[in-house]
C-alpha cells in the first residue's frame, strides 16, 4: 500500500519557483531544489519525475500569476489608466524582484528546449491580443487618444515591455524604465481624469463659463 503523500504539491513547486527566479534553470542545482522544497531525492522524483518536469510546473505557475495580474489591469475601465497600471506593475516588479523568469528562459533555453520556447512564444502572442484588445476599448471609451491602429500598437507595446523587462538585470537606475514608461504612455495618448477635469476646465475657460 502506497504511503500518503505528506508535502503540499503546490507549495513545494511555489519554493522551486523561487529558486528557478533566482539562478535560471541551467544554474538551479538538484541540491538547490531539495533545499529549497525539503523534498527528498526520491520524493522529488516520484513526483515530479525530473528537474526539467518540475521546472515546467513552476514555470507554468509562474506564468498562471502574471496571467491573474495581468487580467486585473487590462480589465479595469476605463482602459487607458488600466493599461498604464500594468505597466508600472510589470516595472516595479523589474527593480523589486529576480530577473523576470519569463525573459531569462527565452534567453537561456535559445533552440535547446522547445517546450520552453514554445511557452515564451505562447506568452508573447497572447500579451500582444490581451493588448490590442486594451487598446481598442480605450480607443473606444476615449481614454487612449491614439489613431494608430490597436494592432500595431499594440506589438509595439508588448516588445516594449520585454524590453522594460531587461532593465532590471543591467544595473541602470529605475529613473531609466520611467523614462522610457511616460514615452510609451505619451505614443499611446493615455488620458487619465485628471487630464479629463483639465481639459473640461479649460473648454469651460474658453468658453467664459469659469
Amino acid at each position: 500500500m502506497a504511503r500518503p503523500q505528506e508535502f503540499d504539491t503546490d507549495e513545494a513547486v511555489e519554493q522551486a519557483l523561487a529558486v528557478f527566479r533566482r539562478k535560471g534553470y541551467a544554474q538551479s542545482s538538484l541540491a538547490d531544489l531539495l533545499a529549497a522544497t525539503g523534498l527528498s531525492k526520491s520524493s522529488l522524483y516520484a513526483t515530479f519525475g525530473s528537474k526539467h518536469a518540475l521546472f515546467l510546473r513552476a514555470f507554468d505557475q509562474y506564468r498562471a500569476q502574471r496571467r491573474r495580474l495581468a487580467v486585473i489591469d487590462l480589465r479595469a475601465t476605463p482602459a487607458g489608466p488600466g493599461l498604464e497600471a500594468y505597466c508600472r506593475r510589470i516595472l516595479r516588479q523589474v527593480f523589486e524582484q529576480p530577473p523576470c523568469l519569463l525573459l531569462r528562459q527565452s534567453i537561456e533555453s535559445q533552440d535547446e528546449d522547445p517546450e520552453v520556447r514554445e511557452r515564451v512564444h505562447a506568452d508573447f502572442a497572447e500579451l500582444v491580443v490581451a493588448f490590442r484588445r486594451t487598446i481598442a476599448r480605450g480607443q473606444a471609451d476615449g481614454s487612449i487618444g491614439s489613431i494608430q491602429p490597436a494592432d500595431q500598437l499594440a506589438q509595439s507595446l508588448a516588445v516594449s515591455v520585454i524590453g522594460m523587462m531587461a532593465l532590471g538585470g543591467t544595473g541602470l537606475p529605475p529613473q531609466t524604465g520611467d523614462m522610457a514608461l511616460a514615452a510609451l504612455m505619451d505614443l499611446l495618448q493615455i488620458r487619465r481624469e485628471q487630464d479629463e477635469i483639465a481639459d473640461e476646465g479649460q473648454a469651460g475657460k474658453a468658453a467664459g463659463v469659469l
